[in-house]
C-alpha cells in the first residue's frame, strides 16, 4: 500500500477503529498515541483505553 493510501485508510480514527496492519508496530504506535494524549492533556474513553492496553501488550 502506498503511503498516501495508507494514511487515508487511517483518517482520523482512534485505536478502537484502526491499528497498524503490522503487528510489530502496534507497540510503537500505541506509545506515540499515549504520548500525544499526555502532551496535549487529552482524555480517553474506556474503549480507547482497552484498545491501547492491547497495543501495549505487544511491547517486548
Amino acid at each position: 500500500m502506498n503511503p498516501r493510501a495508507f494514511n487515508r485508510s487511517k483518517a482520523d480514527k482512534d485505536p478502537t477503529r484502526w491499528q497498524p496492519p503490522l503487528a510489530d508496530y502496534r507497540c510503537t504506535y500505541g506509545r506515540a498515541w499515549i504520548s500525544v494524549k499526555h502532551v496535549y492533556g487529552l482524555t480517553i474513553d474506556t474503549a480507547e483505553r482497552s484498545a491501547l492496553e492491547g497495543m501495549l501488550d505487544t511491547c517486548a
